[in-house]
């Protein structure tokens, strides 16, 4: 009885609060409220200053309570006010303290007292349909039929109500969707009254009927409604029996609806639900019903779900002129990487092999859609650097997952060079998402693949100098790409990522010959020095290098080879001034400083040789350091 009296009260002040002047009304709410103060004050229920505060009670306007005095012969001899502009009226100064107050209470009455007032309704349902079936007032299809025609009626209620006041009408077309859905599943999983199939399309007709209210009424509440109740529905009806192709279809159907009506409404909330609420209850289905046997079902819906929740954005921003947001970004990049994982996970067991396969379908998917993004929005990069990026996340993922050893690094450092040449073609800054993957490939190169045994290595011709040339070849082409940027865009950060690939090219071919060297002399080499041997030699290679370094520099105007090959030198002279003198015999130590002598010799002939030309081109106007 507690409930009936609850809704009768919530519906009075609705209806009340509703019919405001501000809604439409007639106005006459205020007079209720005056006409309550007045009677809780004489019987002393409360005081006036408790009631107004320490103010004065209002009084009622002169207008609404007593006609105005005719004007005298007095009045009419004074000029006439002039009137008050509308503007001027318009333009009142904010609301004092007190308004705002009645404004947040209005605010409060008219959602959040109707929220309470919906949910009680609903618990209260609930508790009459416990109660009657306890002490048996009503059988048990009286009861289903009550709750519909409760539901229908507070849906009719709201369609009645929505002309004139539309919000109170959308709390009541939502508590009704609510009860209808609550009927349905106790008329199968109470009752046991119909069967699976029936309460099922029952549930999918109130969703569509929620949908056709929701856009009837322009409201996302009612269309989350829809939502919420869509995806509650197969839980509802469960039973010990899944029909799988069923479920996974249903939930297709159900984001394609949904997703549609997103579209036409731009209610972008409601993709971010359906992806919510696809997680749950396809998560819920493969944890307790997925086996090996539907392998390839499972991929197949698994697949149209990442195809529906990337192509959401797209559609969204290629149809419809709409610029995505950083939610529809992640949206994007959580169900790239979710597919990517879920389907390694039920494929790696069966087809290992082949595994490299699917982070490079992902790839050219994703290079696909930031080419078309390119030529069809040019101008607007909002959704080329995002499937560009992860396009080359998922290229780098398939050389470690169907490669191995040096391969993987080789790979990596090949697709540095293709994304850099891709970037140069589109003239894009994507061409900067080489830099991470050269560098993941330098990791790998001296963490793992540095290390020769003695039964792999054949001077030059072995696995790791392969790595080493294919790492400066890629540099170097790498440092061309970023100077053609400069050239085109005139941006210092271009050149100075030109200069350091350049200088990394150097550091490899010193390294590889580094480690040739050393190995040489550990496993070839039949001298019992093999310490000063080495040592030597590496001070000669150096030296070489310099010289060849410097000379190309000044034949090619390029400041990096020159400033490589003068830090060459002045590590040879600390090595060789600091350690072979100490370490290397009388023979190797002669060796060692007539050769580094007559290389710094020869060095400063050469700027004295072509001092005019390099005087030249290290004042021109481009004098900074190119490639």
């Amino acid at each position: 009885m507690e409930y009936i009296l609850f809704l009768v009260v919530i519906g009075i002040v609705g209806y009340l609060v509703f019919r405001s002047p501000k809604h439409g009304g007639t106005g006459d709410a205020s007079l209720v409220v005056n006409r309550l103060a007045s009677l809780l004050i004489q019987k002393g229920i409360i005081t006036k200053d408790e009631l107004y505060g320490t103010g004065s009670a209002p009084t009622p306007s002169a207008s609404s309570t007593t006609p105005a005095p005719a004007p005298t012969a007095s009045d009419m001899s004074q000029p006439a006010a002039a009137p008050t502009s509308p503007v001027t009226a318009s333009a009142a100064p904010a609301p004092s303290g007190k308004g705002a107050a009645t404004a947040t209470e209005f605010a409060f009455n008219t959602k959040w007292l109707m929220v309470a007032g919906i949910i009680a309704i609903l618990f209260g349902v609930g508790f009459f349909i416990k109660f009657s079936f306890d002490n048996n007032l009503i059988g048990e299809t009286g009861r289903v039929i009550l709750g519909l025609i409760i539901g229908l009626g507070f849906i009719g209620t709201g369609e009645w109500f929505y002309r004139k006041y539309p919000k109170y009408a959308f709390f009541l077309t939502g508590g009704g969707i609510a009860i209808l859905y609550l009927s349905l599943y106790s008329a199968f999983g109470l009752y046991h009254m119909v069967e699976q199939l029936t309460a099922f399309l029952g549930m999918i007709l109130v969703t569509l009927f929620s949908v056709v209210l929701s856009v009837r009424y322009n409201s996302v509440a009612i269309a989350g409604i829809a939502l919420l109740g869509g995806f509650l529905t197969p839980i509802l009806v469960s039973s010990s029996t899944v029909n799988d192709i069923g479920l996974l279809t249903y939930i297709t159907l159900l984001d394609l609806g949904l997703f549609a009506l997103a579209y036409f409404r731009n209610w972008k909330s409601l993709v971010w639900g359906c992806a919510l609420g696809t997680l749950l209850l396809v998560g819920s289905w493969f944890f307790g019903h997925y086996d090996s046997s539907k392998l390839f079902m499972t991929e197949f819906y698994f697949t149209l779900y990442w195809a529906i929740f990337t192509g959401s954005t797209l559609v969204f921003y290629y149809f419809n002129d709409r610029k995505p947001s950083n939610k529809d970004f992640a949206l994007m990049l959580v169900t790239g990487l979710l597919y990517m994982s879920v389907s390694y996970g039920i494929l790696n067991a069966d087809y290992s092999a082949y595994m490299g396969l699917l982070p490079l379908f992902l790839t050219a998917v994703y290079t696909v859609i930031a080419l078309f993004g390119s030529y069809v929005k040019e101008g607007t990069k909002a959704l080329v650097y995002l499937p560009a990026g992860m396009a080359v996340l998922f290229l780098t993922l398939v050389f470690p997952i169907q490669f191995q050893g040096y391969w993987i690094t080789i790979s990596w450092f090949v697709e540095a060079g293709i994304i850099a040449w891709v970037g140069h073609l589109l003239r894009s800054r994507m061409v900067s998402y080489s830099i991470p993957i050269f560098a993941l490939g330098l990791f790998r190169l001296f963490a793992f693949d540095t290390y020769l045994s003695q039964e792999n290595f054949f001077l030059i011709f072995n696995e790791r100098f392969v790595v080493f040339a294919v790492a400066v070849v890629l540099a170097l082409f790498v440092a061309y790409i970023f100077h053609t940027f400069y050239r085109d865009t005139k941006i210092r950060e271009d050149l100075h990522k030109a200069a350091a690939f350049m200088a990394i090219a150097n550091i490899l071919i010193l390294c590889a010959g580094v480690f040739e060297i050393v190995d040489w002399f550990r496993f070839v080499s039949s001298t019992d020095s093999v310490a000063q041997s080495t040592s030597l030699a590496i001070s000669v290679f150096f030296i070489i290098y310099a010289l060849i370094a410097i000379v190309l520099g000044i034949v090619s105007k390029t400041s990096v080879l020159r400033i490589c090959a003068t830090v060459v030198f002045g590590i040879t002279v600390l090595k060789t001034f600091l350690y072979d003198i100490w370490l290397l015999e009388a023979v190797y130590r002669i060796i060692a400083f007539m050769a580094l002598g007559i290389a710094l010799v020869v060095v400063g002939y050469l700027y004295f040789r072509f001092s005019a030309r390099i005087k030249g081109f290290l004042t021109a106007s481009d004098s900074t350091p190119v490639v």
